[in-house]
């Protein structure tokens, strides 16, 4: 093996293992990649079945220490740094990857990283990955650069649960940052400026006074939230203007507003909840706002009080799966199936529904 590249070696073809670390002359090389040599005295750090490494030691003279050498007394020290570490991964909903094995898919030579574990429907696998057939909601436990995380992060295979190790805190700007937040909620609440006026003076301020660096507000705005309500927006414009919005809203009203001003609020909730089930929440209320206020104005009540129960009604995307982001995430790895969401969430939101219509008015009366 001295002189070959851990490729060469086959130790992970042939026998399943994953060199994690290399000791050198008393010098750690993490994750070390596909071309790193092998020399004479180095300490490999290895991952795999004891059986396999018990062939591979008869086949290539080696050595196995059962204790750890000082320099790995500390193991999660010693496989964690700045520069490598773990990272878990889950096949996203558009993956292409299923049906698909680790070796099929070249997983070590494509993202850089090597697999030490799957996690699939509550069990746990660590031997013969290479050979496993990826399915839907797969975890897998990743080692390895965290340049390579980072552009795993990016693939729209995987959703990673675990990001980079976080900057420190900047805690020296945090009474800045408070004062600056305190502020705008102050002007917005007396009325001096307008909220997205006052926001965007206070975003500006956090970037301006070094609480912010600027590449990171760009990178924590949400551009799919704000293009999808740009484009949403003509449609709603669209709705109000064709007729399309008042034809809704007076066909609601006929149905249920000889039942009263509760009922009609109970019946915009049910239908707003339900559009919000397998429409973006953002693209749901500029659809429904036009409705809401021109039922306000057939059945003579204030605006405010059905702009309210859109707003909460957008949020009980309880019911399916692909209601929100965060109901796929948890779909794969939890093991959970299309009826379990109905389940829980049925009551959920007839309990949201019950408290949304009951104190609506109590805090924006019915009378305009």
């Amino acid at each position: 093996m001295v002189g070959k590249t851990l490729a060469e070696t086959r130790l992970g073809d042939a026998f399943g293992l994953t060199v994690l670390n290399i000791i050198r002359q008393e010098m750690a090389h993490l994750a070390p990649g596909p071309d790193e040599r092998i020399a004479a005295g180095d300490t490999l750090l290895i991952l795999g079945n004891a059986e396999e490494l018990l062939t591979m030691r008869g086949l290539q003279n080696l050595e196995i220490e059962h204790k750890l050498p000082p320099e790995l007394a500390d193991l999660e020290n010693a496989l964690e740094s700045e520069r490598v570490g773990l990272v878990e991964a889950v096949l996203s909903p558009h993956t292409t990857l299923v049906g698909q094995t680790l070796h099929q898919v070249g997983f070590r030579e494509k993202y850089g990283m090597n697999v030490l574990a799957l996690w699939r429907q509550g069990q746990t696998y660590r031997s013969d990955l290479r050979d496993m057939a990826l399915r839907f909601g797969d975890a897998l436990l990743l080692y390895g650069p965290r340049e390579k995380q980072n552009a795993l992060e990016r693939d729209p295979d995987f959703l990673v649960l675990a990001e980079e190790v976080p900057e420190a805190p900047r805690r020296d700007k945090a009474p800045l940052a408070v004062l600056v937040m305190a502020t705008v909620l102050l002007t917005v609440t007396l009325g001096w400026l307008t909220i997205p006026i006052a926001a965007v003076m206070g975003a500006t301020l956090m970037v301006l006074t070094g609480c912010l660096r600027m590449e990171e507000a760009y990178h924590y705005i949400e551009w799919k939230a704000v293009f999808l309500i740009a484009g949403m927006l003509p449609l709603g414009i669209a709705m109000e203007h064709s007729g399309a919005a008042r034809f809704l809203a007076e066909s609601m009203v006929t149905v249920v507003g000889q039942l009263g001003p509760m009922a009609v609020l109970a019946g915009l909730f049910i239908v707003t909840a339900l559009a919000a089930q397998v429409i973006p929440t953002h693209a749901v209320a500029v659809l429904m706002a036009p409705i809401a206020f021109n039922i306000a104005g057939d059945m003579s009540i204030s605006p405010y009080t059905a702009a309210m129960v859109v707003a909460f009604s957008t949020s009980a995307s309880f019911l399916l799966p692909v209601g929100h982001p965060a109901n796929v995430l948890i779909m794969g790895p939890g093991g959970y199936r299309f009826s379990d969401y109905a389940k829980v969430g049925a009551p959920l939101t007839l309990v949201v529904l019950i408290v949304v219509v009951l104190t609506a008015p109590i805090f924006w009366p019915l009378a305009p």
